[in-house]
């Protein structure tokens, strides 16, 4: 069955699902899939596939039905393919994988949350991008560097503050950059970028935290950062007088930030995990008189603010919520240690309690000091491992503002290393990005004291636990915002590649570019 529409032309394919689940309501989708060929930045809003695709599955999945599986082959046709027979209900994902002739992934792609009305049939867009390769998206983005991204319920993504590209001086060979409010939401289904709400502050180095209704809490941060190179090394800093309070929260119902009170210590580059009841345990950062060694347990619908002595003041460190009120925090400037801090629900509402369980050491709700386990470095990136609830740190860099390669799983309710591993370069700015096939994406960031800059990008698997190397990003960058993406793949957006500041050439990208394993 051959839908005549007026789109590009474009190879194709077509297929009829006759369902046979009696007595469910069915409907359909009428699919689009916006191709993206590597190394161009023409397609997008071109409706088709590679040249060299041979075969087609389509697979239909929900929670209340067997996912629904069809294998076709390709065939000319001037639009796209109607998929009739699903169970009508909502959140239904429907996946695209794409193959030669020899029967090899060339491409894929996934939209989530789709919803299928009873007797009807709904137009879905899917971005199909090729494997193993970064594809550079065609929509401009902001130029900016550290800014935040957060998933929202439709499945599309905030992407908000930052610093810009309005640099002026701060004394020889120092660059000031301002931070923005400025946000924007990506669509992956098209694989395009579109204008989000003013947040009510300018930010850079706070915290986006979402929370169960899918709402988003923005703590702290500063009005700007400086990049200073005078000494021969550089190094990053923020002006003790801009340093935030303020919390604000985006209503993705609204689409819009509202204020949201304040938190008891001024904080920049600190950390911010959700624990149960949306309980956020704000942690360390950067105030006028540096690294704090205080954290609070902050509920926003109660207003209820409780203040912990952390084991160690540090700043620009690394977090992970690994179990049911459990945090692990590691390193950070002026700090070598690792911490963790343990609540309970009663904890949350009433103060420190007795919290005691298997492999969990018994202590009272609040931080405890892990002499087992130690980093040194700051501006380092962490990710949950699941099931196991073990944590990937790696990268960021050494007292001296030296870029570290090293990366290390802990299991920090085991309070034990289990390896340490090493990438191909030394990085520090740079994300951790999980990827669909169970594996973390390592791509760009600074590799020296002056830094440079890389377009270099590897593959960790946490299964043979070795790096591979992987194509080039389309330009070098660090400082960017590092998605991982409900189908799989990975988001790389903006970020900067040259750092001369004496030069005035501190240079961000307006480009943003998705990796398909």
């Amino acid at each position: 069955m051959f839908m005549e529409r007026s789109y590009v032309p474009m190879v194709f394919f077509c297929m009829v699902l006759i369902s046979c689940s009696g007595g469910l309501e069915h409907g359909g989708v009428f699919v689009r899939t916006h191709y993206i060929p590597p190394n161009t930045l023409s397609g997008l809003g071109q409706f088709g596939l590679p040249q060299n695709s041979d075969s087609v599955s389509i697979t239909i999945t929900g929670t209340d039905f067997m996912p629904i599986v069809k294998q076709v082959r390709v065939a000319a046709s001037p639009s796209g393919t109607t998929i009739d027979g699903i169970p009508a209900g909502t959140n239904r994902t429907v996946s695209v994988e794409v193959r030669d002739a020899s029967s090899i992934t060339i491409a894929r792609g996934k939209t989530a949350g789709v919803r299928i009305n009873a007797g009807g049939v709904n137009d879905v867009d899917i971005l199909i991008t090729q494997t193993s390769v970064f594809t550079q998206l065609t929509s401009k983005v902001i130029p900016r560097a550290f800014a935040m991204s957060v998933p929202l319920p439709d499945g599309t993504y905030l992407i908000m503050g930052g610093v810009t590209d309005q640099q002026s001086s701060c004394g020889q060979r120092c660059s000031r950059l301002p931070a923005t409010s400025a946000t924007e939401i990506y669509r992956p289904d098209t694989g395009t970028f579109m204008q989000g709400p003013r947040m009510t502050e300018a930010r850079v180095l706070f915290t986006a935290s979402r929370l169960s209704d899918g709402s988003i809490m923005v703590t702290g941060g500063t009005d700007a950062l400086h990049i200073d190179c005078s000494t021969g090394t550089c190094s990053i800093s923020t002006p003790p007088d801009g340093t935030k309070t303020s919390i604000e929260v985006y209503d993705p119902k609204s689409n819009s930030f509202y204020k949201a009170g304040t938190m008891a210590v001024p904080r920049a580059g600190h950390t911010a995990d959700v624990l149960s009841g949306d309980a956020v345990l704000i942690a360390g950062g950067i105030g006028p008189d540096g690294p704090t060694g205080e954290a609070e347990l902050m509920e926003l619908k109660t207003s209820k603010d409780t203040l912990y002595a952390m084991s160690a003041a540090r700043a620009f460190h690394a977090s992970a919520t690994y179990a049911d009120g459990a945090v692990f925090l590691a390193g950070g400037s002026s700090c070598g240690s690792t911490e963790i801090f343990q609540a309970s629900v009663t904890a949350l509402s009433e103060g420190p309690v007795e919290k005691s369980g298997p492999g969990v050491p018994s202590l009272l709700a609040g931080f405890t000091s892990v002499s087992s386990i130690a980093f040194t470095t700051s501006f380092l990136s962490s990710i949950l491992l699941p099931p196991d609830d073990d944590v990937l740190v790696n990268g960021g860099f050494a007292p001296g503002w030296v870029p570290v390669s090293g990366l290390t799983i802990v299991s920090p309710v085991r309070q034990i290393v289990l390896g340490y591993y090493s990438m191909s370069l030394p990085r520090a700015l740079f994300s951790d990005i999980p990827i669909g096939n169970g594996s973390v994406l390592v791509a760009g960031g600074v590799t020296t004291s002056v830094f440079t800059v890389t377009s270099s990008a590897e593959v960790f698997s946490t299964v043979s636990k070795s790096f591979t190397s992987h194509p080039l990003l389309s330009v070098p960058r660090a400082g960017y915002v590092g998605q991982g993406l409900a189908d799989g793949s990975a988001l790389i957006v903006s970020g900067f590649s040259t750092v001369d500041p004496g030069a005035g050439a501190i240079v961000f990208h307006d480009s943003a570019e998705v990796y398909n394993p």
